[in-house]
């Protein structure tokens, strides 16, 4: 919910009071506009060629042009209007469907973006015009009253006709583009994955058992999508078929009054224009209802993210927190998981404590660590930095006292040099201390364009090593007080490793706490405690304890 206490829908509609208000005085002008047409051809049937007036002719020709001038300029104030809306509405919402879609996984930020962008083309693909033509249907509809009540009837009774027909496109649509979305999004889910897994696949030899499942499921999506197009072609023909007819029927049924001197010539043609434009805006609803439809369904499926509080602009900077860690009553699991994974746990750790996290793979460590970092929230219990609830504080304030680099280490799409500042930009000197502390100095400097150097699509592609020795350098930037690493030395040489541990040694040295889940017997020497995780729950030790405890069987033969 906004902070204001409104539902997405009374946001949006105080937010485009203006704009809707814009649009609908171009859309007066607009339909007012269009009964120039008509009004031509009685005057020229009716006055010019009984007369024979030329200067009449001109005269009404001139004028025309005049007003079709001004037509012209309400239609495209219109259309600009439409996309107007459509940004407003974009910048509404987008910073809760970046912060609420990054809080529930790159995902769900990927598709919410998505059906953002679908909600926004209904203003700016002109999907909503028929709404605000609509409401003029009933002025065009009183003119082919007035000329002639038979051809007034028959035009009322072919827009019933065509509301009904659009009723019913609706009721056959809607479950199709519904089933066509559900589709789409397990083929493109699929797709992701493998893609997030491109090495492995490329490395087994997977692709061909992975090809002929991801093309059925694109078979699946398809036939959905043929499904809903051709119900939605189906009603669409039918409607554009029977605006024709209606219109040809009003053509032919004016003609005959004309023939029993009722109606003047001029309004064969004159009744057959109105008439369109009666029948046009629903003709145009039910041409645009499977984007309608879509667009819907999208809104629908962002109203979690919409209705959570908007992101503040700026929180009120804490200071320096000094300490300790403290986990109370801690139950992590993954995100939907139903119970924990690992007993409750009580921690404390003070400045200069480096604690190695071990265990068997599976039982939770990583899911341990996220949560002590603030990229997941405890299951259960709380985690608190200096008495600050890490999960209630303001992230952004937050992430200056941080370093966190997890398992994948990845990195974003940026320069070298943003993505170890964090995307803020920072001191030179701060940057350069950062890697040369993790021992990646040299490295970048070898890089095409150094720090300059772009990574992400286009750009230049590093090493699995050199993407962790990035995001160690990130983690460590600025002036964290709470390190927390996921198998930092995982791919790194022995020179790696070693500049790895001299960061350890340095930060515990300036009261820093670390929290490092590894295998690697080579971090041990540089350690203070270890917690090792079992499924009977969690042991903290000291480091000499927990020596002693696995000796002969080491750290590293364990692994």
């Amino acid at each position: 919910m906004s902070e204001t206490g409104e539902t997405p829908g009374r946001e949006v509609r105080r937010a485009l009071y203006a704009h809707i208000n814009a649009a609908t005085l171009f859309s007066l002008a607009y339909n007012v506009l269009l009964l120039v047409s008509p009004l031509y051809m009685l005057q020229v049937y009716d006055r010019v060629l009984a007369s024979g007036s030329v200067e009449t002719l001109i005269l009404l020709t001139l004028l025309t042009i005049f007003l079709f001038g001004i037509y012209a300029a309400a239609d495209a104030g219109r259309r600009r209007v439409f996309s107007l809306m459509g940004e407003r509405l974009g910048r509404l919402f987008e910073r809760r469907v970046f912060a609420g879609g990054l809080a529930a996984g790159g995902t769900v930020l990927e598709t919410q973006a998505v059906n953002l962008g679908r909600v926004q083309a209904l203003f700016g693909g002109g999907v909503i015009q028929p709404l605000f033509d609509a409401p003029f249907a009933p002025l065009f509809a009183v003119a082919v009253f007035l000329i002639h009540p038979v051809l007034g009837w028959l035009t009322v009774g072919g827009a019933v006709v065509l509301i009904l027909l659009a009723l019913a496109a609706e009721r056959a649509a809607e479950p199709l583009v519904g089933d066509t979305a559900r589709r789409e999004a397990i083929a493109g889910g699929y797709l992701g994955g493998i893609a997030r897994s491109d090495g492995v696949v490329r490395s087994l030899g997977m692709a061909s058992g992975l090809e002929p499942r991801w093309r059925m499921l694109r078979a699946g999506a398809a036939e959905a999508a043929l499904d809903a197009g051709r119900s939605a072609g189906r009603y669409g023909s039918t409607s554009r078929a029977l605006r024709q007819m209606l219109q040809s029927l009003v053509l032919g049924t004016a003609a005959w009054l004309v023939l029993k001197q009722e109606v003047s010539a001029g309004a064969i043609i004159a009744s057959s224009v109105l008439s369109g434009r009666v029948l046009g805006p629903i003709d145009g609803a039910i041409a645009g209802w499977r984007p309608f439809l879509k667009g819907r369904e999208a809104w629908r499926a962002l109203q979690p993210l919409l209705r959570r509080r908007e992101p503040a602009d700026a929180a009120t900077p804490l200071p320096r927190p000094q300490g300790p860690l403290v986990a109370h009553a801690l139950e992590v699991a993954p995100p939907g998981a139903t119970a924990g994974l690992l007993k409750p746990m009580e921690l404390m750790l003070d400045p200069g404590t480096v604690m190695l996290v071990v265990g068997p793979s599976g039982i939770g460590k990583s899911t341990l660590l996220a949560t002590l970092a603030g990229a997941a929230l405890p299951f259960a219990g709380r985690v608190a930095l200096g008495g600050r609830d890490i999960h209630g504080w303001d992230a952004t304030d937050r992430g200056r006292w941080f370093g966190y680099q997890p398992q994948t280490g990845d990195l974003l799409p940026g320069s070298v040099r943003e993505n170890i500042e964090r995307m803020r930009r920072g001191p030179d000197e701060a940057v350069f201390t950062a890697a040369g502390a993790v021992g990646v100095h040299e490295a970048i400097l070898a890089l095409p364009h150094g720090y300059d150097t772009l990574l992400g699509p286009g750009g230049a592609p590093l090493s699995i090593g050199g993407r962790q020795g990035v995001a160690l350098a990130r983690a460590v930037y600025g002036d964290p007080v709470l390190l927390i690493f996921d198998e930092p030395s995982a791919n790194l040489d022995a020179a790696g490793a070693a500049a790895l541990a001299n960061v350890m040694r340095a930060s515990a040295r300036e009261g820093r706490i670390l929290v490092i889940a590894t295998h690697d017997g080579r971090l041990l020497a540089a350690a203070t405690d270890v917690l090792e995780l079992s499924a009977r729950g969690s042991r903290r030790m000291s480091r000499d304890e927990y020596l002693r405890q696995t000796q002969p069987v080491t750290l590293a033969k364990a692994s």
